[in-house]
C-alpha cells in the first residue's frame, strides 16, 4: 500500500467530478493531473491524503507566521496518518521518505517491530546548513536565490532539518542518493551498516 498526498485516479469520483466541472478544459488539465499517478500501480493500493497539497496551496498565500503553522500542521498530520496506517496494516517493512515520519511513523515502526527504510532524496542537512551559513556571510542575497520561487524560508528549512536528523536517528536502513552523502552521514556518526 502507498500513502501519498493527492493521487490522481481517472476512475475515482474526484476525477469524474473534475471532468464534469472543468468541461472542455479538463483535457488541458489531464496531463498535469496524470503526473500525480504512476502507470502500472494499482490505484486501489494507493491512499491519498489530498489535505497535504491543499495546505501547501493555501499556505503559499499566507504570511510567514500562518504559513509556518500550516506547513508544520500539514507535515505532522501526514506523519500521524502514516503511523495510523502502520498500526492497522502491520506491514513487513515500511519505506518512508525523509521529513514524513520522524515524529510519529518511525517511532511507531520501532514500537511495532516493523523494519524501516528511509529514502533520503536530499543531501546531509548539516552540510546544507553550513553551506547556507557560509554563503549568507559571503553574499546575503544568496539565500532567496537558493530557494528560487519556493515559499519555504530559513525558519521552515531549519525545522525540516531537525525532522531529517530525527529520521536518520530512527531508521533501520537509509537509502542515499550518492557516495558523497553516504560519506557525510558516516562522518557524522551514522553506522556504515545502515
Amino acid at each position: 500500500e502507498f500513502l501519498t498526498a493527492f493521487y490522481f485516479n481517472e476512475r475515482h469520483l474526484a476525477a469524474r467530478l473534475a471532468r464534469r466541472c472543468l468541461g472542455r478544459s479538463y483535457q488541458r488539465w489531464l496531463p498535469k493531473l496524470r503526473r500525480r499517478s504512476i502507470p502500472g500501480v494499482d490505484p486501489s493500493s494507493v491512499r491519498g491524503e489530498p489535505l497535504a497539497d491543499l495546505c501547501s496551496a493555501v499556505g503559499d498565500r499566507l504570511d510567514d507566521h500562518w504559513r509556518h503553522r500550516l506547513f508544520r500542521l500539514r507535515t505532522r498530520s501526514f506523519d500521524r496518518s502514516v503511523a495510523q496506517r502502520l498500526e492497522r496494516l502491520r506491514p513487513d517493512v515500511a519505506l518512508l521518505f525523509s521529513d514524513v515520519g520522524s515524529e510519529f511513523a518511525l517511532p511507531r515502526c520501532r514500537s511495532l517491530g516493523i523494519p524501516s527504510v528511509l529514502s533520503m532524496v536530499h543531501g546531509d542537512v548539516r552540510e546544507e546548513a553550513a553551506l547556507l551559513d557560509d554563503e549568507a556571510k559571503r553574499s546575503p542575497d544568496y539565500f532567496p536565490i537558493y530557494l528560487g520561487d519556493s515559499p519555504i524560508d530559513r525558519t521552515e528549512l531549519d525545522w525540516l532539518h531537525q525532522r531529517r536528523l530525527r529520521d536518520l536517528d530512527q531508521a533501520d536502513l537509509i537509502l542515499v542518493p550518492s557516495e558523497h552523502i553516504r560519506g557525510e552521514l558516516e562522518r557524522h556518526g551514522v553506522e556504515p551498516r545502515r
